[in-house]
């Protein structure tokens, strides 16, 4: 398994949607272990056939664990190897991420961020909400 991070110009739009979704369904996964293949659907943004295909993959790939409850349902946990890919899966979307590569190239030279104007650019990246806090705080 390749992990290592893809350059933005040879990202494969179809895997990067398939990327998204996993990444997606192992983050709803981890916030609510008790939730519906219908809601999951619906927070995704995708159909329920694609959700429930989805998480049969995750869950055969050892991502999620599925434990039967009671009243026909169903709990859903992440394994320690679903943590691994969901951090992967972040870390790849960090890498293609245009904000991440705005706030990368600014502070990779402390010669350009201290260039007029560029502080306040800093501060308003700093401050976006789709910004990861580990950034924000690497950038003040």
């Amino acid at each position: 398994m390749n992990t290592s991070a893809a350059s933005p110009e040879s990202v494969d739009p179809e895997s990067h949607a398939e990327a998204q979704i996993t990444l997606g369904m192992l983050n709803a996964v981890e916030e609510n272990s008790v939730l519906t293949q219908r809601s999951l659907a619906r927070e995704l943004g995708i159909a329920l056939g694609l959700a429930n295909a989805y998480l049969k993959r995750c869950v055969t790939k050892g991502y999620i664990k599925v434990t039967h409850v009671p009243a026909k349902r169903y709990a859903y946990y992440l394994t320690p190897k679903g943590f691994a890919e969901k951090s992967r899966l972040t870390a790849r979307y960090l890498a293609i991420s245009s904000v991440w590569r705005a706030a990368s190239a600014m502070l990779s030279s402390p010669n350009a961020r201290r260039a007029a104007g560029h502080r306040s650019r800093c501060a308003a990246l700093a401050s976006s909400p789709r910004l990861p806090c580990c950034a924000r705080r690497a950038m003040k």
